[in-house]
């Protein structure tokens, strides 16, 4: 496999972002994906990437179940002729008005999308028992294909946290992929059966030349992110899922002014 096809990472998409640093606005997404059109990149999904589409392309992904998947994202990724998966957070599924109806899923599915599971709850599954490993896996895919009428094979691990016990229980499922969020190139290692593949996060705040940096293989951002992940991974074992996730929740939803250069 080409070890400088980025994955990339998004949420949510809104006209007016809160305080949520992965909310971007729909106007500097559209932005980001004609940057990758102007320099000869194809958006795909993770499906047709492990198919054999490896050259020129960028795999986009998008996690939770957001309802601006429908109403925002794939409309700009058809006009450009991309494509995408995106990983559903089963158990949110509703007519909230942040969350994706299982009427915009079908949608979606039909127009050509590819559907992948995120969970039930989206609850850390390196630190879950294999009751509800079981459930948030196996169930939450059996739950989307019940819905969609369709087979789900690529996963996202929420919050990117899994261990041997969450490799093997994807395995058993039937799953043929799982995404992480550790920053990388494709990394399409083999465990167990399943391809793992690594993907950049993309927030708002980063600037037009990181995702420049990404999208065009640069060794230095690499290792810059690989250190945050690295010291971020640290935090996590000091001080326990919860507490860091409460910590980390606060920083991530904290206002503050972005920098002029950045797409958002």
């Amino acid at each position: 496999m080409d070890p400088m096809v980025p994955v990339l990472m998004y949420h949510q998409l809104a006209e007016r972002p809160g305080g949520n640093k992965y909310t971007l606005s729909r106007s500097v997404f559209q932005a980001q994906m004609e940057c990758l059109n102007d320099l000869g990149l194809q958006g795909v999904s993770v499906g047709e990437f492990l198919s054999g589409r490896r050259r020129g392309v960028v795999i986009l992904t998008f996690d939770d179940g957001n309802r601006s998947d429908a109403e925002y994202t794939w409309p700009i990724l058809q006009d450009l002729g991309f494509s995408a998966t995106f990983y559903v957070t089963a158990g949110w599924i509703s007519e909230h008005r942040l969350r994706i109806s299982w009427r915009q899923l079908r949608d979606l599915a039909l127009s050509g999308a590819e559907i992948g599971c995120h969970g039930r709850t989206h609850c850390f599954l390196d630190s879950s028992d294999a009751h509800v490993l079981g459930d948030e896996i196996a169930g939450a895919k059996k739950l989307l294909e019940d819905g969609l009428g369709i087979a789900v094979r690529h996963f996202s691990l929420p919050g990117g946290r899994y261990n041997a016990e969450t490799l093997h229980a994807c395995a058993a499922s039937g799953l043929i992929s799982v995404a992480t969020s550790r920053p990388g190139y494709c990394a399409a290692k083999d465990h167990q059966g399943l391809v793992v593949l690594d993907r950049f996060v993309i927030h708002r705040g980063q600037s037009p030349r990181y995702l420049r940096q990404v999208v065009q293989g640069n060794l230095v951002r690499l290792n810059l992110d690989l250190l945050a992940y690295h010291a971020k991974r640290v935090a996590k074992k000091l001080t326990g899922n919860s507490l860091y996730q409460r910590g980390w929740n606060m920083y991530m939803t904290r206002r503050r002014p972005w920098p002029k250069s950045s797409f958002g």
